[in-house]
């Protein structure tokens, strides 16, 4: 268990006893169960921030976001800053002595001399924008809360440390197996990869091609039909944005804007391309030059992909019970001691 100690700076001074600094560091303690909670629901926003922004620029861009996803910008706005402050008096466990540091001074100085403290700044950024939008029109809102939401996404850099604490966390309680924690890493990261591609892919193939990829239904034909991209040819999404077809098919349910299935397709389509499976469904090939050379990255993408899925895997399979792979270890670390020192076989026998 780790001790906790008071430590005072170079030129001892003792650590300020105001009341808000000294209620954060006795309730954030490394090991304490609010410190966790908070780390875990900052992670949950991260993770979300890192999965909705792409969606926000690619898809729901302009006039077409939903209410409550804008609400929520601004409330994860103060949650950002509430947590880049909190950190200045959160205490940590000091590598050299093991022990827990609670002084505020030494806090704020190791926390601005780290990586993690710039990666907040610049996370915070789009707070700014609160102020400004009672003097912007109603498109140009849209354009800034948008936009400014990708300063946020840097903050996905946070989670393959979070990881690891997570992981140290729960070596406490019981071993972790490192190849089971490290496929889990892996496909989360390849999920939230995937995620993030298909909308970047649905938005380079369509908003380069088309302004507004959901026109007036008496434009669809000539803005979206008529064009060189693969959602074009996509008769799932077609289907359901034409009036022609949708009007006088009853098991089809007319939508000018499936924002919902522009996501699932495109993310459809990517892990087929990642992972080199043909279907043979309506899924359709790349149209334009951009979308050839999307799919080229993402196939590469998708070779090193196999390549850590498969040794991880092979790996998880060899090592699935970890206990009894550290107890098989220390015995034949015990036989081969035992056969350099020549003990007796009857001594061995007792001992194994």
């Amino acid at each position: 268990m780790l001790r906790k100690a008071k430590i005072t700076n170079e030129h001892g001074a003792a650590p300020p006893q105001r009341l808000l600094p000294q209620w954060i560091s006795n309730h954030f303690l490394p090991d304490s169960k609010v410190r966790i909670i908070w780390d875990v629901f900052i992670f949950t926003v991260i993770w979300y921030n890192s999965v909705v922004t792409p969606i926000r620029i690619f898809i729901m861009s302009g006039a077409k976001t939903p209410q409550i996803l804008v609400s929520l910008d601004i409330v994860f706005d103060f949650i950002f800053v509430a947590d880049t402050l909190l950190r200045c008096y959160m205490p940590y466990v000091d590598e050299n002595t093991g022990q827990i540091v609670l002084d505020p001074y030494l806090i704020r100085m190791k926390y601005r001399e780290s990586w993690t403290f710039w990666i907040n700044i610049i996370a915070c950024i789009p707070i700014v924008k609160l102020p400004l939008t009672p003097f912007l029109s109603r498109d140009q809102q849209n354009a800034l809360l948008t936009y400014f939401n990708v300063l946020r996404m840097i903050r996905v850099l946070h989670l393959p440390g979070q990881f690891y604490q997570l992981k140290k966390l729960r070596e406490r309680t019981s071993p972790v197996n490192e190849a089971v924690f490290r496929m889990y890493f892996i496909l989360f990261f390849m999920l939230l990869f995937m995620f993030e591609c298909g909308s970047l892919y649905f938005g380079l193939s369509t908003l380069t091609v088309v302004d507004d990829i959901c026109p007036s239904p008496e434009d669809f034909d000539e803005d979206i039909l008529g064009k060189e991209m693969w959602v074009a040819q996509d008769t799932v999404i077609t289907n359901v944005m034409d009036t022609d077809v949708c009007g006088v098919d009853p098991n089809l349910e007319c939508n000018d804007c499936p924002q919902t299935l522009f996501f699932t397709r495109s993310v459809y389509y990517l892990m087929q391309t990642i992972f080199t499976i043909g279907y043979g469904d309506t899924v359709v090939p790349s149209k334009s030059s951009i979308e050839m050379i999307l799919a080229c990255a993402f196939m590469i993408f998708g070779v090193f992909a196999y390549a850590m899925t498969i040794a991880n895997m092979t790996s998880v399979l060899a090592n699935l019970d970890v206990v009894n792979m550290e107890f098989r270890h220390e015995m034949d670390t015990i036989s081969h001691w035992m056969a350099l020192r020549s003990v007796p076989n009857q001594l061995k026998q007792r001992v194994v």
